[in-house]
């Protein structure tokens, strides 16, 4: 029998055995042998759209991802796309620089539980590095150019953990014109507690 170590969740206490070859015997998040159900949204507004390029400069709009009632969800990590002219560092895309910026935080009915960017904003195409690190723009010689941008929560520690019930949400706050841009569009991977495949 190979040799095996042992990672613990932080959070649940739950443990998972590693073999010498670097397999996982017990997934920490699912239980025996079980692989967690990981899935995809969109943060939307409102009224259900996932176009952030819109005007948030008289009235923010807050995009928002939720569980429902009864329901947790991890997120790992959260991609934002921005499509432009051109993606220029001092600017946001090719909007100039926005004077409010988008903040990004973890927040229920009553306010805000935890604000992910300790009091800052992305103001510029160059900030979002700043605070993921991994940010790069895409040109291929014509047309538009891309900026995608990753921020993985669990190169922190553990996945953001939001309770339906508690009507928790992660949200993004668009506090400017952002109308001018192609595409704007945040995007969350993660699971939901207790889901497995078959």
């Amino acid at each position: 029998m190979g040799l095996r170590s042992t990672i613990v969740d932080r959070l649940t206490g739950r443990s998972a055995h590693v073999s010498e070859s670097g397999a996982l015997a017990v997934s920490a998040f699912g239980g025996s042998g079980q692989v967690p159900a990981y899935r995809t949204r969109h943060l939307r507004d409102e009224a259900g759209s996932a176009g952030a390029n819109v005007n948030g400069a008289i009235t923010p709009v807050e995009f928002f991802v939720r569980p429902p009632p009864g329901e947790f969800w991890r997120i790992s990590r959260m991609i934002v796309f921005i499509e432009d002219t051109k993606i220029i560092a001092a600017q946001y895309g090719n909007q100039g620089l926005i004077p409010n910026g988008v903040r990004l935080y973890v927040a229920n009915d009553h306010g805000e539980l935890n604000d992910l960017m300790d009091g800052g904003s992305i103001n510029t195409s160059a900030e979002w590095a700043e605070y993921c690190f991994d940010a790069d723009v895409k040109t291929w010689g014509v047309g538009n150019e891309f900026m995608p941008v990753r921020w993985t929560f669990t190169k922190a520690g553990v996945p953001i953990r939001l309770d339906g019930s508690k009507r928790e949400r992660l949200a993004v706050l668009i506090q400017d014109d952002l109308s001018g841009l192609a595409t704007h569009e945040f995007i969350v991977q993660g699971y939901r507690e207790g889901e497995v495949y078959a």
